[in-house]
């Protein structure tokens, strides 16, 4: 039994639907602009969801609940999973209920304003790990594996911050575009360490489920309540934002809650780009070298070639199991 609760939060959406697309199309309107935060297909999936729920259930039977955070939808596997023996360890969080006091930046396509209030949710542990939907655990872990005494296990490096240049900005107002460059992570990540007192170095996370603390990120909203609006106000990814996974990680460090467990533990590949031979190989490795990867983040499967998106969902269900096998 674990002593320590251990929820996960997963952030979701389908951009398939047709109420989803109305939103997104309006917003765009209205702001008059473009941005590569709203590719047309960048809220889509394939079936990475459930494969993401299934290696929960099947790597992770010891976490307790999982949330999923969605803006008024419904997965497709939803029924199944409420006549399953599962059914009490699942939860879907509207928008509307993290969001309590804030309704006026609704709708919002923006994950990171999501992330913000994450902390927000009912009933949340102390503890939880964040992941996006197309992150899959590949491998059984452990509790220890994101935390351990109370403290985060962090996964990444202390780098030197490059303090940001408004270069980029000022030659996109200068062409006249309207499209909005797409935010930087690595900058969202050292933003998130100078709000928590970090002045020339960050840890720089790769993509990885993150651990969370809800204690840090209460009282931190708490006190700076204009960081909340400050970084929730944006209907798109921003440079003016910051990382709030960042922002947790950092506050954990600066309050001795962490310890640096390993450099990079996830495969992540983008599927809109991957040759198949590349892709065999990334996949023969991760067999091969079994423990090396505890994490896939299989990017825009949406848009690789049928053939490579056929590999990798056979890979998939061999590793793990589908979804409707494991809910049985």
């Amino acid at each position: 039994m674990i002593k320590d609760p251990i929820d996960a939060v997963i952030t979701w959406v389908d951009g398939k639907d047709p109420l989803h697309k109305k939103k997104l199309a309006a917003c765009l309107g209205q702001l008059n602009i473009q941005t590569e935060s709203a590719h047309p297909t960048r809220f889509n999936e394939v079936g990475e969801f459930e494969f993401c729920i299934a290696s929960l259930l099947r790597f992770a039977p010891w976490l307790r609940k999982i949330f999923i955070v969605t803006d008024n939808q419904t997965p497709s596997f939803w029924d199944q999973i409420q006549k399953s023996d599962f059914a009490d360890k699942f939860e879907l969080v509207d928008h509307q209920k993290i969001f309590k006091g804030y309704e006026d930046v609704l709708p919002t396509f923006n994950s990171r304003s999501i992330f913000t209030l994450l902390w927000r949710i009912p009933e949340l542990s102390e503890q939880y790990i964040y992941l996006d939907d197309d992150f899959i655990l590949l491998n059984p872990l452990s509790p220890e594996d994101f935390f351990f005494d109370h403290k985060m296990m962090l996964r990444g490096r202390w780098e030197l911050q490059q303090k940001y240049t408004i270069t980029r900005k000022l030659k996109w107002l200068k062409s006249g575009s309207k499209i909005i460059p797409r935010a930087g992570n690595r900058r969202g990540q050292a933003f998130a360490a100078e709000k928590a007192g970090y002045k020339r170095k960050y840890f720089r996370a790769p993509h990885t489920p993150h651990p969370q603390l809800v204690s840090l990120q209460q009282k931190f909203y708490r006190n700076n309540p204009e960081e909340v609006l400050n970084n929730i106000k944006y209907k798109f990814r921003s440079e003016q934002q910051f990382v709030p996974t960042a922002l947790t990680t950092h506050l954990a460090l600066k309050n001795n809650k962490t310890q640096v467990v390993a450099s990079n533990s996830t495969m992540r590949l983008k599927m809109d780009k991957i040759s198949t031979l590349r892709l065999k190989l990334s996949l023969w490795f991760a067999d091969k070298s079994q423990k090396k990867y505890l994490f896939g983040c299989f990017q825009s499967l949406d848009m690789a070639s049928q053939k490579n998106k056929q590999i990798l969902i056979n890979w998939l269900t061999n590793r793990i199991g589908t979804l409707s096998k494991i809910l049985e």
